[in-house]
């Protein structure tokens, strides 16, 4: 009855009132026990009465009389009898009522919430609020580390606050009481706002909480409100309120694959606040990861506004990737490690949750908890055994107590006495579903899926047969209930749905109740039924119950479109592919989801492509079937194309998939117009932007996992998954300007090349994390190079002639080499072996060499090139390059844009190379292989670290990873067609065509086309144009004329002659 003293609340509940007029006139029986306390004690059955009435009285008062369906019948021999008229009009009467008045309620609040958005906020907030409330009643202790957090918010400090540690270390309660006292330190003049994140459907991903917080803050300020329509219009909101800025200034918008699919706009503006302002985000570890929430690039560094305050805390493990973002970004002094409970408070802790439960323990059972403390010294742990000491008797013997030694083993104590209390199938199997559905599930969803579940049925009604097969709903609220403290509504899909608080919980879960490969198909087996609405639409399920009897049973569970009217069924299209691979039912997969036009279109529609992209990668992982890897290599070759127009997902599969069957000869082209998967292209991106003057820059690491590239753009560097085809990370704003960078030191650093300005250059290391190790000054250096076998040293080459070596681990020089004899030019473009350094000369007709080894630098004789079309043999050396073994130097000159191959000790050419193609060459044998890999403007760098698969970079600015193994794109010539068609005609037999192209050197031609084949039949050169089509050509001897509307495949196969028209 406490639920319904919110009015509101009894606004939405309805009582169907059943009076039985003469039951007071009824002698006690069994049947009329069955409608009213009618057996035992005279004082029982009064009590019994006494309270009833009460409890009509409470409802009477509490709901409204409109919501009080009132029914009055007579007794008949068994009560309720659908025979009698009266009786079948009454049932006939409370069904038809029941259901328009559920209707009408529920539109009622349909339209309610349609009407004032205002109350999503305030819902929002409130429910924050009440979750504060109860955290902050569980808390104590903690106060050196609520000192810091005070420290931080009176001081000038501009930077944000980290607060850290494990997993139930308690850094949830720390934060709430943190938001309770946040006012108070201010002396009342600050606004709080807190979102725990995970623990609602507007705090679980980074759009809706950055809308949310935009509007809550807004109308918090008393300023225009603030309803941002798109993730840059959210991200450029949060910068004003922070920083008093625009992305455009800090150049934050997201773009790697986590989410693409962004746009909209946001003039530039600012939102003035000049009042206390502190934000507080609780566990961003527990956002979800799209739009790249975890990468922390929407968080600023820096807090332009004195008057906001930003605190957040986060798990300290690197795999759930926001506290290493945070440490490359955020000077060490913003973060606060949750220390461990001070054992003075765990006392103190005991008894305050003791008073709270009206609880008390005897002196040796409060010993035994508090002892236990020292065993595993985390709040979490303390927590569950407290919950375990709650229900012990004070008679309770503590030799016969057992407490667990672990989080893990108290736990799975939890599990298992819910397990004795409400049945093993049932809690075992709803926690299983829960544990192995995608990111949880709603309760209608998991009534649905227990419906269908047997096993639970049976083990539920042990001694009869319901006539609906279907979980009392009870059942699910009660186990609700007894794990409120760990379980919490969150958003996915646009809905709310049930799932873990605690990592550990999730863990726990895993090894318990989703062990075993069979175990856990038949729960993705499930799960995909119910996605797949198998057992919807009235669709009956058999079953067997205990007494081996079996049936079929419509077990009412809602229906899965693809869309309801307007609306995107998000669950089907985001859950359905997941577990239908997780179960392994790989027809289905192909049929239902992942072959299937219309699901995938719908999916790009309201999705974003990267979620697409990620069906088909759990697809290649768990069952690796050769069609779906095929679509997987389209889509990641094609993936810039469908994000640009989703629409064109159809087209870019119908060009990228081989052996396609086109009915429709001539509306295909003659030639791939994209590049088909199955070759050596692998990956295409053009998510990073690294946009620079002239010249793009890549790196791979020796062990070929991971790449590197420079955005001189936006100031950041790119980390790419070479293996899994995808950009990881981004470092923002590492340095000013990377020009070039470098994996050094055996891999462990990245070495940037930046311009600062006009004159000043830099060479800077960082980790992968971001996090600098040094800077070098370059102003005096002409050019740089690595070298040494694991990348160690760097060579520069001085203004003064000097040449440093410097170690690249630390940054500084290790060596000094005088160089009197050789003039370095203005500026060059060293290479790096393992004990060499080569540059052209000043005039750069010869290659000087440094070498490491020796410490000496010399100069070769003056390079001779071989005549070519372009020039005589006097070009200058456009760029020169050494192999790691020091044996070869390849060099290109100014005349030709062909390679050529010379000897390191004699400098005399062995070899030229083709100059549209990546060659690869054995330099043991001398045997090279020539690769086509067609890029749209000219290759700019090209890495590799097995001569297999090759990473590349071009002036279109995409990277693309290559793989020469498989069949390279075919040399040959194409069609000649020319470069305009005057005029095109199908023949009768459609196969062939007649055309008239214009050729690239303006001469006119008409040419008989075979559409299937894509080769010219026939063709010649036009001598005449006509002014009308022309309906005859003649073919072979110029006397015999010949009807076009005749030719015939035959005739099409004898040589091609000389064609000249005629107009007849």
């Amino acid at each position: 009855m406490r639920g319904l003293a919110d009015q509101e609340l009894g606004k939405k509940c309805i009582w169907l009132k059943r009076n039985i007029t003469d039951i007071e006139k009824q002698e006690p029986s069994k049947e009329l026990s069955r409608f009213t306390e009618c057996d035992g004690p005279v004082e029982k059955v009064k009590t019994f009465k006494t309270l009833l009435e009460d409890l009509k009285g409470d409802l009477s008062r509490k709901l409204p009389s409109e919501n009080i369906l009132s029914y009055n019948i007579t007794w008949q021999e068994k009560g309720i009898n659908p025979g009698f008229k009266e009786h079948s009009d009454y049932l006939d009467k409370i069904t038809d009522d029941a259901e328009k008045k559920l209707k009408q309620l529920i539109n009622d609040m349909i339209r309610a919430e349609k009407k004032n958005k205002q109350d999503n906020l305030r819902l929002e907030v409130k429910q924050h609020l009440l979750f504060c409330q109860s955290k902050c009643a569980d808390f104590k202790a903690k106060e050196d580390t609520l000192k810091e957090v005070h420290n931080y918010i009176k001081s000038d400090k501009r930077h944000p606050l980290v607060i850290h540690g494990e997993s139930g270390s308690g850094k949830t309660s720390l934060m709430a009481m943190i938001a309770k006292k946040a006012n108070e330190w201010l002396d009342g003049k600050a606004t709080v706002v807190i979102r725990f994140l995970g623990t609602t459907p507007k705090s679980s991903n980074l759009f809706d909480l950055l809308c949310s917080l935009a509007e809550h803050i807004s109308v918090a300020k008393n300023l225009k409100r603030l309803n941002p329509k798109s993730m840059e219009d959210a991200l450029s909101l949060l910068q004003q309120i922070l920083t008093g800025t625009t992305t455009s200034d800090h150049n934050i918008a997201e773009r790697t694959h986590s989410e693409q699919d962004i746009t909209g706009t946001t003039e530039p503006g600012q939102i003035n606040i000049t009042s206390p302002l502190v934000l507080i985000l609780d566990s961003l570890d527990q956002l979800d990861p799209s739009y790249n929430a975890r990468g922390m690039r929407w968080l600023p560094p820096c807090i332009g506004n004195p008057h906001v305050k930003v605190i957040v805390s986060t798990l300290a493990d690197q795999k759930y990737e926001a506290f290493p973002n945070l440490k490359r970004k955020i000077p060490a002094e913003g973060f606060i490690p949750v220390a461990t409970i001070p054992k003075a408070d765990v006392k103190l802790i005991l008894k305050h949750w003791l008073k709270r439960k009206h609880r008390r323990l005897t002196q040796e059972q409060e010993d035994l908890l508090y002892k236990s403390y020292d065993q595993c010294p985390v709040p979490l742990y303390l927590n569950l055994c407290f919950l375990n000491a709650s229900q012990w008797t004070s008679y309770m013997d503590v030799s016969s107590i057992h407490l667990y030694q672990t989080v893990r083993e108290a736990i799975n104590g939890l599990f298992a006495k819910l397990e004795k209390l409400h049945g093993y199938d049932f809690v075992s199997k709803s926690l299983g579903y829960l544990t192995a559905a995608k990111l949880g599930l709603t309760e209608t969803e998991l009534e649905d899926i227990l419906a269908c579940d047997d096993d639970v049925l049976n083990d539920v009604y042990e001694y009869w047969t319901p006539p609906i097969r279907r979980l009392p709903p009870l059942l699910l609220v009660r186990l609700r209930h007894d794990l409120q403290h760990y379980l919490v509504d969150r958003g996915a899909d646009g809905t709310t749905v049930i799932y873990w608080y605690h990592r550990q919980f999730i863990e726990a879960a895993q090894d318990r109740y989703c062990r075993g490969e069979t175990s856990v198909k038949n729960l993705h087996i499930a799960l995909a039924d119910y996605f797949l609405g198998t057992w919807a639409n009235g669709n009956k399920k058999p079953y067997l119950n205990r007494s081996n009897e079996s049936g079929l049973a419509d077990r009412y569970v809602v229906a899965q479109p693809i869309k309801y009217g307007d609306t995107y069924n998000l669950r089907k299209l985001n859950n359905l592919p997941y577990h239908l691979t997780m179960s392994k039912r790989v027809t289905q997969l192909k049929d239902e989801c992942l072959m299937n036009l219309t699901f995938i279109n719908t999916k790009l529609e309201c999705s974003s492509v990267r979620s697409v992209i990620e069906d088909y990668e759990i697809a290649k992982k768990m069952i690796n079937d050769q069609q779906l890897n095929l679509i997987l290599q389209a889509f990641l070759v094609s993936g810039e194309s469908i994000l640009y127009d989703k629409s064109q997902f159809s087209q870019q599969m119908f060009l990228r998939l081989k052996d396609n069957k086109r009915d429709v000869t001539y509306m295909c082209p003659d030639s791939d117009l994209l590049v088909t998967v199955g070759g050596p292209l692998v990956y295409a991106s053009g998510e990073h932007e690294f946009i620079i003057p002239g010249e793009q820059w890549v790196d791979i690491k020796k062990n070929g996992k991971m790449a590197v590239t420079a955005s001189f753009h936006d100031h950041s560097l790119g980390l790419w998954d070479v293996k899994n085809c995808r950009l990881v990370r981004i470092l923002e704003k590492i340095v000013d300007y990377p020009y070039q960078v470098y994996f050094v030191a055996d891999d462990s650093l990245i070495l940037i090349y930046s311009i600062v300005g006009d004159e000043s250059k830099y060479l800077s290391a960082v980790t992968e994390l971001g996090e600098k190790k040094y800077s070098i000054s370059m102003d005096d250096c002409i050019g740089y190079c690595i070298c040494g076998s694991n990348k160690d040293i760097l060579v520069g080459l001085m203004t003064s002639g000097v040449v440093n070596l410097y170690d690249t681990r630390t940054g500084k020089i290790i060596e000094e080499i005088v160089n009197q004899d050789c003039a370095f030019p203005d500026y060059t473009s060293p290479s790096g072996s393992d004990n060499y350094a080569i540059c052209t000369d000043y005039e750069r007709t010869s290659i000087i060499v440094v070498d490491i080894e020796k410490k000496n630098v010399y100069s070769s004789s003056s390079i001779k090139f071989p005549s070519s079309k372009y020039g005589s043999n006097d070009a200058t050396i456009d760029y020169a390059a050494v192999t790691n073994d020091g044996k070869y130097v390849i060099a290109s000159n100014t005349n030709d844009k062909v390679l050529y191959m010379f000897e390191m000790k004699t400098f005399k050419l062995c070899r030229k190379f083709g100059d549209k193609s990546i060659v690869v060459i054995d330099l043991e044998t001398g045997s090279s292989q020539q690769h086509n890999l067609p890029h749209n403007e000219a290759i700019r760098c090209c890495v590799s670290n097995d001569m297999t698969t090759f990473i590349t970079v071009s002036g279109d600015t995409f990277l693309r990873i290559w793989n020469i193994s498989k069949a390279t794109f075919s040399e040959e010539n194409q069609l000649d067609i020319g470069k305009s068609t005057e005029y095109f005609m199908l023949l009768p037999n459609e196969r062939y065509a007649l055309t008239c192209p214009m050729m690239e050197s303006y001469e006119n031609k008409i040419m008989v086309v075979d559409t299937v084949e894509k080769n010219i039949v026939s063709q010649a050169d036009l001598e005449t144009k006509w002014p009308t089509v022309p309906r005859r050509f003649r073919v072979g001897s110029p006397t015999v004329p010949v009807d076009i509307h005749s030719l015939t495949p035959s005739r099409h196969r004898s040589p091609p002659g000389h064609l000249t028209l005629t107009h007849e």
